[in-house]
């Protein structure tokens, strides 16, 4: 249920930041919403937004994780032709716990696009990973940073099989430790 929402019947509509709480899962399966922002809160279960095919999810905002400090994972799934169309910046910073931060484009024609930078950040001290999986679908932003950990397998990465990865200006830049940001 969603709490302090402008819209009609409490739904989210272009004046609100949404917030994916600990233990939730929020599916956009209708009405091709606008929101303000979207946080994903630190899951002390498993949390989840989920933009179902044939939708699309506007944010005018920034989409920000809260680091990841437990063993639980916080994600967004994009399925089949969904979208998630952020104006501004996405963060996701470095986990802290085994638990992953990710965003997965499970469809074949999915999109997500940043008006302005994308920055994933690794996992120094645990196995939690910053991920990006676009399979086949498109990632597009202004600007794009990988900021690898010293933790081996807590990477900062992106993952595109057969998908296109953008950056419209800034480029993609590496940081950190080179070999764990991919």
């Amino acid at each position: 249920k969603w709490t302090s929402c402008t819209g009609v019947g409490g739904i989210p509509d272009a004046l609100d930041t949404i917030t994916i709480n600990s233990g939730v899962t929020m599916t956009v399966d209708t009405g091709n919403p606008t929101v303000a922002g979207i946080t994903m809160a630190v899951p002390t279960v498993a949390n989840s937004l989920i933009v179902a095919t044939g939708q699309t999810l506007t944010n005018t905002g920034n989409l920000t994780y809260l680091a990841n400090t437990t063993g639980n994972a916080q994600g967004i799934t994009i399925q089949g032709t969904g979208v998630l169309a952020t104006t501004g910046t996405g963060i996701i910073p470095a986990p802290t716990g085994a638990g992953d931060s990710s965003l997965l484009c499970s469809g074949t024609t999915g999109s997500v696009t940043f008006g302005s930078t994308l920055a994933l950040t690794g996992n120094s001290t645990s196995t939690g990973s910053a991920t990006f999986n676009m399979g086949t679908c498109t990632l597009s932003a202004a600007g794009i940073t990988l900021t690898g950990g010293t933790n081996a397998t807590g990477k900062a990465q992106i993952i595109a099989s057969t998908g296109t990865v953008t950056s419209t200006a800034n480029g993609i830049t590496f940081a950190g430790t080179a070999g764990n940001a991919i």
